[in-house]
């Protein structure tokens, strides 16, 4: 199966309200979707626009998706711009998405990772309009983020329930990526591996730590930059 767009410039698909549905699912080992851009897709799910279990997923840009409270929680489930459970995305942009709940820790407002590679990828400008998050950039379960460039996420309200506006990796791997300017907290590190990565440009202060945080957990901090 492959769908393939003209580019992220020409194709576009738009999303709305999606009630029960999410606009993209990709799930065959052997199916490739490229070159277009999707937006404006709300709903209450794990994965708003786009879930990648398995296959190839190359330059799309998933932006102004919004991502509505979990069913049974005032929490976002995470991924508005994509959710992965396996598979490859390369050279994607994940951009302008939003969530906004109400109480309960909401994970990863633009991207999800639970396992697969995301590689090249931008992931930038994405808001969450309340405090109680943890990766408004991107949340890491397992998997592997690999050189991309997670750049100016942030949390309008910041507190000390605000843990890492631009990564929380609780699993995987995080490698040769560049954390800047995201907001208070850069990453959140509480399980998986981040390394060979630059952390720069900050601005936490007190209970809000500014580069990264490690509380007690299996997390791992290794030949980084943070400054």
């Amino acid at each position: 199966c492959r769908l393939l767009g003209a580019g992220r410039d020409k194709t576009r698909f738009h999303g709305g309200k999606l009630g029960a549905f999410r606009a993209m699912e990709i799930a065959h080992a052997g199916a490739v979707a490229k070159d277009f851009t999707i937006d404006g897709c709300t709903n209450k799910l794990k994965g708003v626009a786009i879930t990648l279990s398995a296959g190839w997923l190359e330059n799309v840009r998933s932006t102004r998706n919004r991502q509505e409270n979990e069913p049974g929680s005032n929490a976002l489930p995470g991924g508005a711009g994509l959710a992965i459970f396996g598979g490859t995305a390369t050279n994607c942009l994940f951009d302008a998405n939003f969530g906004n709940a109400g109480w309960g820790y909401s994970t990863g407002i633009a991207l999800r990772l639970e396992d697969g590679l995301v590689v090249d990828c931008d992931i930038r400008d994405n808001q969450m309009a309340r405090n109680q998050q943890q990766g408004v950039g991107a949340y890491v379960t397992g998997g592997t983020l690999l050189a991309c460039r997670i750049v100016n996420n942030y949390s309008t309200v910041n507190t000390g329930d605000s843990w890492g506006d631009g990564l929380c990796v609780a699993g995987g791997t995080v490698d040769r990526c560049e954390i800047v300017s995201n907001g208070w907290t850069g990453v959140y590190l509480t399980g998986g591996t981040v390394k060979n990565s630059l952390v720069f440009g900050h601005h936490g202060t007190g209970n809000i730590y500014a580069g990264v945080c490690m509380p007690s957990g299996t997390g791992k901090l290794l030949n980084c930059t943070v400054v």
